[in-house]
């Protein structure tokens, strides 16, 4: 066969199976699982890992990542990276967003934990790491954290891993966490687990997940019509009417993070207390909070300043002080309540007077 016929050969077979791409090595030999996005082309096992079949036919660019830019590179070799809406490659990683001030010397051996197949990459500012690729791997069905989470998964909410680090979920506060916890969380934190999914409720003191609710106590709110209208409706949350047909309980005091506003003195009364330990029965003046008043806050008489203060808050201007008929709250402080204070820190005008005098009297009859 001669030279040419064998060019011409090559050429065929080359056309045949298309333009390989680059070998690149991902997590895994299983290169459509571990790879990402082939597009329209196909993943395919060779010498070094895995390579796309035939760059030439990849087409429209979707969902791919950095083994993909790596192994075909779009509008030039030096564009390995995929652009952060994997519609593409470009010449610089996608990092992620969440500056860790773990670097040291400059490296980031000290940062938290992440997935295999992620670095974090050292930053300019000397004290800080990042994520170095967001798109390095497809994201895997463990290990992730909450460090990885934050800084790699845009959302406007706040991300983390949950329970077991199979899934980078939407909570208010971390999956780790020992406080805190609503049935909105638990079942967010269980998301996309097999061996965890009857932890749906948070406990009473909100510390953990559990498998059952907790339900509130039973306050004297239900109406002739057997409801529990006269309860108040607290957004988040419902009521039930029991049998005895007086009673009405909040069927579940952990159901959603209390809302800024619509706080009843019955709802407070069903599900007392904030978590940390403290019994508060009645709903602040704002209806935003259960707070530790001894009576009401909308109460038309028998203030006090400890209770004003528990109802308005002690912020400045607030209706801290009860006013002296003790009928309401003022931002100002009555003067018999400043004279009750220089009273108790001895400031008392007459009987220092007195004393004065008394002790005047004592030292003119010792020189007698």
């Amino acid at each position: 066969m001669s030279l040419k016929n064998i060019i011409i050969l090559c050429l065929s077979i080359a056309l045949a199976f298309g333009q390989q791409g680059q070998a690149v090595t991902c997590l895994t030999s299983d290169c459509f699982i571990d790879c990402g996005s082939p597009s329209n082309s196909e993943w395919i096992n060779v010498v070094g890992g895995c390579a796309i079949q035939d760059c030439s036919a990849v087409g429209s660019l979707s969902f791919v990542l950095d083994p993909f830019c790596q192994s075909c590179p779009q509008g030039g070799k030096s564009n390995i990276y995929a652009n952060a809406q994997q519609t593409g490659c470009q010449a610089s990683p996608v990092g992620g967003t969440l500056k860790q001030a773990c670097q040291s010397s400059s490296n980031c051996s000290a940062c938290p934990k992440i997935p295999v197949g992620f670095n974090w990459s050292p930053n300019s500012d000397g004290t800080t790491c990042s994520v170095q690729s967001c798109n390095a791997q497809q994201y895997p069905v463990s290990g992730l954290t909450d460090a990885f989470c934050a800084s790699c998964v845009q959302s406007k909410g706040q991300v983390w891993a949950n329970f077991d680090g199979s899934l980078c979920v939407i909570a208010s506060a971390s999956c780790s966490r020992k406080t805190g916890w609503t049935d909105f969380d638990c079942k967010v934190c269980n998301n996309g687990i097999t061996g965890h999914t009857t932890l749906l409720y948070a406990t009473a003191d909100r510390t953990a997940c559990s498998a059952t609710p907790s339900p509130g106590k039973n306050v004297q709110c239900q109406d002739s019509y057997s409801t529990c209208y006269k309860c108040g409706t607290v957004n988040g949350f419902d009521w039930n009417a029991n049998a005895d047909q007086k009673n009405c309980n909040v069927i579940n005091c952990n159901a959603a993070p209390l809302p800024k506003a619509g706080v009843t003195d019955q709802f407070c009364a069903s599900c007392p207390g904030d978590g940390k330990g403290n019994t508060q029965i009645w709903a602040n003046a704002e209806g935003s909070a259960c707070v530790a008043s001894t009576q009401s806050c909308s109460s038309q008489s028998g203030w006090t300043d400890s209770n004003c203060a528990a109802c308005y808050g002690t912020a400045q201007g607030a209706n801290q002080y009860a006013t002296l008929d003790k009928a309401g709250c003022s931002n100002q402080q009555n003067q018999q309540s400043i004279n009750g204070s220089d009273n108790e820190n001895g400031n008392n005008p007459v009987l220092n007077s007195s004393l004065l005098v008394f002790s005047i009297f004592t030292l003119f009859l010792s020189l007698i």
